[in-house]
Order: C-alpha cells, then sequence, then structure tokens
C-alpha cells in the first residue's frame, strides 16, 4: 500500500513540475514578446518622432512588471496544484484507511461467522448423521416395501393365470352348455313343432271326416285353435294321448274320444266299396269309340302333347301353378337324360247330380257319382287308367 502511495505521489509531483514548466515557458514567450514591441516601439518613425523611445520604455516596463506578475501567478498556480495534489493524496490516503478498516471489519465478522460455526460444527455433524441415519432407514423402508409390491405383483400375476386359466375352462363349458343346451331346444323345438304339425293335420282329418259345422260342440275348429296355442307336449300313456294333461295330449284325447264317439253313428265301422270306369274319350272330349272317329281323338291327344316335362307349366283360371312335374311328380328319368315327351291331360271332378265324374251334362253311358241313400260321404280311396278308361274305386259311408 505504501509503495502504491509513494508511486502516486511521484506521479502528482511530476504533474506539477510538467505544469509549472509550461506556465513559466509561457511567461517567457509574452515577456520576449512584449519586449519586441517595447523595442518596436522605441524606435522612430521619422525624424520628427521624438516620443518613440519614451513609448517603447513604457512597453519594455509594463511588459516587465506583466512578466513578473505572471511568474507571481504561476508560482502561486504552482503551489495551489500542489496543495491540491496533497489535498487529494490525504483524501485517498483517508479512502485506503476506510476502506481497509471496513476490510477488517469485515474479516472480523466474517472470523467471528466461522468461530460460531466452529463452535456449532459438531451439533451440524450429529445433524448429518442423524439425517443419514433417516435416509438409511428410509431406504430399508423403501426396499421392503418394493420387495413387497414386487411380491403381491407376483402373487396377483399367478392369481390372474389361475383366474384366467378357471375362466376359460369356464368359458369353454358354458359355451359347449349353450351349444348342447341350444342344440337341445332347437331339435326340441323341431320336433314339438312336427308334432303340432301331425297334430294339426290330425286335427284337419277330424274336420274333414266329420264335416261338423263350427258351432257344433264336438267341431274341429276350438280344438284345432288349442292345438296351435299349445306349448307342452301333455302326457302320453302307452303312445294314447291322455285327457286333462294339457298341451298336444289333451286335444288329440279330445278329438279322439269325439270320433270314436262319432265312428259309428256315421258308419265308419262299415264302409260300403264300388269301382266304376270312366272315359276321357267319351265323358270329357264327347268322342265316340267308333273307329271312325279315332283320327279325331288322335287330332285331340295332339292338342295334349307336351315337348318336355321338366318345362311344362299348368295354368288354370288365370292362376298359374309353374313347373307341375317337378314340383308334384315323382321323375321316372333323371334330368340330364334329355327331355321327357308326354301327353299332359287337364280336367277337373266333381261329385254334382246331374253332371258326369268331369262336370258335363249325364248322358248315356255316362259314370255319375252322386250320393247314395243315408251315405254321409262319398271317398274315392284308388284311381287307375287303361287305355280304355280310368278306374275309380269308390267308398259309401
Amino acid at each position: 500500500m505504501s509503495r502504491t502511495n509513494a508511486q502516486i505521489g511521484s506521479l502528482n509531483s511530476v504533474i506539477s513540475y510538467t505544469s509549472g514548466a509550461a506556465r513559466i515557458a509561457a511567461t517567457v514567450r509574452d515577456l520576449t514578446q512584449d519586449y519586441a514591441a517595447g523595442t518596436a516601439a522605441a524606435i522612430p518613425s521619422s525624424f520628427s518622432d521624438f516620443g518613440a523611445p519614451f513609448k517603447g520604455g513604457i512597453f519594455i516596463t509594463y511588459a516587465t512588471i506583466a512578466a513578473i506578475s505572471r511568474a507571481g501567478e504561476t508560482v502561486l498556480g504552482i503551489i495551489q496544484q500542489n496543495a491540491e495534489l496533497a489535498a487529494g493524496m490525504r483524501e485517498l490516503e483517508l479512502a485506503l484507511k476506510q476502506t481497509e478498516i471496513g476490510h477488517q471489519a469485515e474479516v472480523i465478522d466474517m472470523l467471528e461467522d466461522l468461530e460460531a460455526h466452529i463452535n456449532t460444527e459438531p451439533d451440524w455433524r450429529l445433524g448429518i448423521f442423524k439425517s443419514m441415519e433417516r435416509f438409511r432407514s428410509a431406504g430399508e423402508r423403501y426396499r421392503a416395501v418394493l420387495q413387497e409390491g414386487l411380491r403381491l405383483v407376483e402373487e396377483r400375476e399367478a392369481f390372474n393365470k389361475r383366474v384366467a386359466s378357471s375362466t376359460t375352462q369356464q368359458r369353454y363349458e358354458d359355451y359347449t352348455f349353450r351349444i348342447a343346451r341350444n342344440d337341445a331346444l332347437t331339435k326340441y323345438r323341431s320336433t314339438f313343432d312336427l308334432a303340432t304339425r301331425y297334430a294339426w293335420l290330425a286335427g284337419r282329418a277330424y274336420d274333414y271326416e266329420l264335416n261338423l259345422p263350427d258351432g257344433h260342440p264336438a267341431s274341429a275348429a276350438p280344438v284345432i285353435s288349442a292345438m296351435l296355442r299349445a306349448r307342452t307336449l301333455g302326457h302320453f300313456t302307452n303312445g294314447e294321448p291322455v285327457a286333462g294333461s294339457g298341451g298336444l295330449a289333451d286335444q288329440l284325447a279330445v278329438l279322439e274320444t269325439n270320433f270314436n264317439v262319432f265312428k259309428g253313428q256315421l258308419g265308419f265301422n262299415a264302409p260300403t266299396g264300388q269301382t266304376v270306369t270312366i272315359s276321357l274319350r267319351t265323358e270329357l272330349e264327347r268322342i265316340g269309340m267308333a273307329s271312325r272317329l279315332n283320327a279325331d281323338w288322335r287330332t285331340q291327344l295332339e292338342t295334349y302333347r307336351v315337348a318336355d316335362l321338366w318345362n311344362y307349366r299348368y295354368s288354370r283360371e288365370g292362376v298359374d301353378y309353374g313347373r307341375v312335374f317337378r314340383r308334384f311328380c315323382r321323375p321316372f328319368a333323371p334330368e340330364s337324360a334329355g327331355a321327357q315327351p308326354a301327353l299332359v291331360i287337364p280336367f277337373g271332378s266333381t261329385v254334382t247330380s246331374g253332371q258326369n265324374w268331369f262336370g258335363k251334362t249325364l248322358t248315356g253311358g255316362d259314370n255319375a257319382f252322386s250320393f247314395w241313400p243315408r251315405s254321409l260321404a262319398l271317398r274315392h280311396d284308388a284311381r287307375s287308367g287303361t287305355r280304355r278308361g280310368a278306374r275309380l274305386e269308390r267308398r259309401h259311408t
């Protein structure tokens, strides 16, 4: 610090001396200029200029006095500058001293703080040790909880595997059960529908055979309606329906009981049979059997010729019945065998008084199927055809 102050003092001295020298040089310059001006003024400009020496003396005197004044001013300026530099040095030294004192105070405070910290260092060390122990304990607890979590995850994974295996097994068992149940239900539903259909057909046959009016107590209409509403089979004993058991069996038992009552009353036990022969040529087309009419019969038969039974379509009274051979007939050859030509003779039949089998007005040689006395119904049991006519077996009841 003292070395720095010495350097600063030396620099201030150099500055002071340099400034003084500069002022002295300026004073000498001004003095020289004034002396030169006074000397020039002392030289007469003409022979009549007698005051020139006096003026020159006055200029020189003024220049001398001015030079002395400036020299004094320069000296005083140098002294003032040195005083200011000295005051600046003192202020700088004072500031440095104050700064040094402040630094010393800060250092003292820091030392006191350091001493206080050193005194509390054992407590801090103990606190750090306790914190480390707490951290270690927390780490051990964390590892314990982590191990417990891993164990729970493993147990859950094993449990999920067991549940998944059990669920899969139960799912397949349920799937198998549902398939078997649905199959059994489907079979039962199909069988029950078939049984209902057969029961309905039995009811229709009962209604056809007895032909009772709808308001009759033994009419089949309410029984058939009950059959269609039935959802159970009812009870059967040795294949026979039991009355009062509900379902289809109950309705079939009602039909069977009623039919057994009417069977003897209506003569179903003792039918009367009759066999007759009808002629398509004479009774349907009204073409006689004389040989001279054979050409007419052949011409008529040509109108019934069909090129291929597989593609034959039948329509009557505006109703198209489609390919009847495909729908209703048993083929005598496969379709791949080619076209099957045939004679297709369409006709209707009726049992009406005054008309023959084909609905024509009765004439000589015709067969009429009118009811016999005390006959309830007329049924045709069999039909066969020959070149001379069709043979029908009828039964009266």
